[in-house]
């Protein structure tokens, strides 16, 4: 819901493909900031109380967005401000959030547990655009405080998990330096190469950031339409990360991570050509449903190939090359936007930013495909 309005808000604040770049932006700047500390932190605290305590700045920084939202204060970049804090908040949550899982599911069962949360994951991620939208018509205000609302009840679940307990002690010899989740990566070509195809993949291809464009300049829709365009590439991640949670991937999981990103990059094309609002919903559900499949394999590949004494310094890094694909792919879009939109109708800028990025992923696709013999050769995670 956040991403959505917050988006939607600022395009209508500002008419530009510009700002929407920027929202994405300060969104990355803080992982960059942030990296070592919300590394270190995850290794060395408890991963519970990190969630805890972020989601509590989560909660106060969206009542601020409510506030400023209901009487009239937001302004640009004071929305770009609230976007930075939140993006900071989340920054230092993410590695506590992803290096938790692997400490309470057995290894055996661990690809079908991330394909099970990645349902959840997506499911709420198609209600909240969906609901978003909808409820966009009372004001951006009522969705800021159903985000606080949202937070609060996260602060209670997590205080009342019942986690396993484990062992936080200082650095061992041969992870001891912040920097280790770097050394890690660097050293292991299989994670490396997943990491950076889906980086430069989503980062080229991805299309997020211009939804309200193609939504209003391109496809004329309106706020309701364009909360079900958002929120239909995770209608495919839900469907596929469902099948894959009952049938999980045994064989060439390599080979089917580099297919996966082609379709993505297929289907990202064929929407900035698209002039039908169903037949681009249908594009962004099918690029979902390629995307996941990358998810599922990367996450299960790289989480059980790191040891639990650096998985916190790794997910940091991680973090990283996810911020880079979908926070500085937004930037990128924005600004390739902005470049062939120097014409007085901003969709025209859209349109080609959106093909040229989906052509540069099938050519990352094919670089990494000779480039990362250990990933493409990958057979059972």
């Amino acid at each position: 819901m956040l991403a959505t309005v917050a988006g939607y808000q600022l395009y209508e604040l500002t008419h530009s493909a510009l700002w929407l770049g920027l929202a994405g932006f300060v969104q990355f700047i803080p992982r960059l900031l942030f990296i070592f500390l919300a590394g270190t932190l995850a290794d060395t605290r408890s991963r519970q109380k990190i969630i805890a305590c972020t989601q509590t700045a989560i909660l106060v920084i969206t009542s601020a967005l409510a506030f400023t939202s209901k009487f009239n204060f937001i302004t640009p970049p004071l929305c770009l401000f609230f976007v930075f804090c939140y993006g900071s908040a989340y920054s230092i949550q993410a590695p506590s959030t992803i290096s938790i899982l692997p400490t309470l599911v057995k290894p055996s069962k661990f690809s079908k547990v991330t394909a099970l949360t990645t349902s959840v994951l997506q499911f709420v991620t198609i209600t909240g655009p969906a609901v978003g939208g909808l409820l966009y018509v009372f004001g951006p205000e009522t969705v800021y405080m159903l985000i606080s609302i949202s937070s609060g009840a996260v602060i209670f679940l997590v205080l009342s998990l019942k986690i396993r307990k484990t062992t936080i002690q200082a650095f061992s010899n041969r992870f001891e330096s912040p920097l280790a989740g770097f050394r890690y990566i660097k050293s292991n070509p299989g994670i490396l190469g997943a990491l950076t195809l889906d980086m430069f993949a989503v980062l080229f291809g991805g299309a997020t950031a211009l939804l309200p464009v193609f939504a209003t300049d391109v496809l004329h829709a309106d706020s309701i339409a364009f909360g079900f365009l958002r929120a239909a590439p995770a209608v495919g991640a839900l469907m596929t990360s469902a099948v894959l949670a009952k049938f999980p991937l045994k064989r060439h999981t390599g080979k089917k991570m580099f297919a996966a990103v082609v379709i993505f990059a297929i289907a990202t094309i064929s929407f900035a050509l698209s002039r039908n609002i169903l037949f681009s919903i249908a594009l962004l559900t099918i690029s979902g449903a390629a995307d996941v499949v990358s998810v599922v394999i990367r996450s299960t590949y790289v989480q059980l190939t790191t040891p639990d004494e650096v998985r916190g310094r790794v997910s940091a890094v991680n973090m990283i090359f996810i911020g880079a694909s979908n926070q500085l792919g937004e930037f990128e879009s924005g600004m390739v936007a902005t470049g062939f939109g120097m014409l007085p109708d901003v969709a025209i800028g859209a349109v080609p930013a959106t093909v040229f990025g989906g052509i540069c992923t099938l050519f990352v696709v094919g670089i990494w495909y000779y480039k990362f013999s250990d990933l493409r050769k990958l057979d059972r995670i």
